[in-house]
């Protein structure tokens, strides 16, 4: 079930002996992650390709609600275009290693 969300409401969240999941209402898949070890985590759950996938936006200490919505918002811009920012995001990480590597291999 989806909330409205407000920054007071997501700040007086607190941690449970489980996970659990608090749902955006303004925002189509934002979602919030609350850990028992206090740890808040911004996250994009979405559909794309027959699949289902879920991007992680950030820590809710160092990104705000404001900003997890921009944020999402962004993500989805690129999903209604067909692009898979978690498929764009594993490409990045591959591409900075195998960077890394050539340096390395270079160095030799």
């Amino acid at each position: 079930m989806a909330v409205e969300m407000t920054a007071q409401s997501v700040k007086a969240l607190r941690p449970r002996s489980d996970r659990y999941i608090v749902r955006d209402a303004k925002v189509v898949g934002l979602e919030l992650r609350v850990n028992p070890d206090t740890t808040k985590t911004w996250s994009l759950r979405y559909r794309i390709h027959g699949r289902q996938r879920r991007l992680k936006l950030g820590v809710y200490d160092r990104m705000g609600l404001a900003a997890a919505r921009t944020s999402a918002n962004k993500e989805l811009r690129k999903i209604d275009e067909g692009i898979d920012p978690q498929a764009e995001r594993e490409a990045e990480r591959r591409a900075v290693e195998l960077e890394r590597q050539a340096r390395e291999r270079a160095k030799r």
